[in-house]
């Protein structure tokens, strides 16, 4: 086991010889930049720490920490911190039923009952569900499976929890609206079902293992307990200051030190900038990451374009019309120039965790960026604040 010291040392140091090797008067700027930008939420105290990533043309030109891991034992955000990234697990389990998929596992309008009958019955509150649930209904959330379904994710093992959220009744018809929810927890048993395998070794054999992604899993082993970031909740206005909890995040369960008996696909990994960076790098590179390649360049296309029917309109959460905003096999899916999200460029998809973990990336303009904290509930602080600043000084287009 590397020692605290010797392993902030060494991680100092290549820092230091990565940015020495693709650092120039731009990228200094670009330092500064985020540096002020993060600054200010810092000392307003709506943010507690980050951990910030900017890469372009393959290279990482920006890796910053901010303020506090933990603010309560002062100890300082690393750029190997550990984070709750949430629904940032979304688009690797994604990746993965995409990498089946060109096995030719299944197809896309295969109906979901094919592989667990349960959902041959599925219903609406109104009656029996006009058509099947199918694998493309999963990937793009028109499923009809909402949030509304998540004790489900209580129910036990994966398969235990499929046939769960089976017997709840759907909030609409699949295929006629858009709503997010727990259809990449059902994706995640079907990658098991396809594979023969259990859904945490196929991620870990097929995408972490080959992207070098270390410290991405379903648990923190004790041995890296020290660079997990302590998750801070707002205290619902009694004192507008964020407090800290231990917990691993929506469902209040502490932090697994050994993988749990449930592997939420939609939702339960840790990672770091620099691990989730190279899972985007993949992507960003259509499927390829230093010689490995685990999709083929067109499937990448879908993960990253419009899948959801015009006829169903823009992505949503309640009234929360997100204009110019479609989604993918993957990620969100930025189609038009946007009211809800005024810096957004068309042809950029990303999304975010629980914990206001962001990430967005760019394929026409080779960017990347990621934005880790862990502040509850959800908010926009840094993808706000960096996201136009960001375009602009790669002189990006206004939209």
């Amino acid at each position: 086991m590397i020692t605290d010291m010797p392993r902030l040392r060494l991680l100092t140091s290549l820092f230091a010889l990565t940015m020495a090797a693709v650092a120039t008067g731009s990228s200094q700027d670009l330092r500064s930049l985020i540096r002020d930008t993060v600054a200010q939420p810092l000392a307003e105290e709506k943010l507690v720490g980050a951990v910030t990533l900017v890469a372009r043309d393959g290279a990482v030109l920006d890796l910053q920490a901010h303020g506090w891991a933990d603010r309560e034992a002062q100890r300082p955000m690393t750029p190997d911190t550990i984070f709750r990234i949430h629904s940032c697990t979304k688009g690797i389990t994604s990746a993965a039923v995409l990498m089946l998929h060109e096995e030719g596992k299944f197809q896309f309008e295969d109906p979901v009952s094919r592989w667990l009958p349960e959902f041959a019955g599925i219903r609406t509150a109104a009656g029996p569900a006009g058509r099947p649930v199918t694998v493309g209904h999963l990937l793009t959330h028109t499923s009809g499976l909402t949030y509304d379904h998540r004790a489900a994710l209580d129910a036990g093992n994966s398969a235990a929890v499929a046939a769960a959220i089976a017997a709840t009744p759907l909030a609409f018809d699949p295929g006629s609206g858009w709503a997010y929810g727990v259809s990449i927890d059902v994706l995640g048993r079907l990658v098991e079902i396809w594979s023969g395998r259990s859904f945490e070794s196929f991620l870990s054999d097929r995408i972490f293992g080959p992207l070098g992604m270390v410290d991405t899993a379903f648990h923190v082993p004790k041995e890296k307990r020290d660079r997990l970031a302590t998750l801070y909740r707002d205290d619902k206005g009694t004192s507008g200051k964020l407090v800290a909890s231990d917990a691993a995040g929506l469902n209040e369960k502490p932090v697994p030190a050994q993988t749990p008996e449930f592997c939420m696909p939609g939702g339960g990994l840790y990672s770091t900038a620099r691990d989730y960076h190279r899972f985007l790098q993949m992507i960003q590179n259509g499927g390829e990451f230093q010689g490995k390649r685990l999709l083929q360049t067109r499937t990448v296309s879908l993960m990253q374009s419009n899948q959801v029917p015009g006829g169903i309109g823009w992505i949503r959460f309640g009234r929360e019309i997100r204009d110019g905003f479609g989604f993918g096999y993957g990620f969100n899916a930025v189609c038009q120039p946007s009211q809800w999200d005024p810096d957004a460029r068309v042809g950029e998809s990303g999304w975010g965790g629980a914990a206001s973990c962001h990430y967005w990336m760019h394929p026409d303009h080779r960017l990347i960026v990621i934005t880790l904290e862990q502040t509850m509930p959800y908010r926009w602080t840094l993808e706000r604040a960096l996201k136009g600043r960001i375009y602009e000084h790669f002189a990006v287009p206004s939209p």
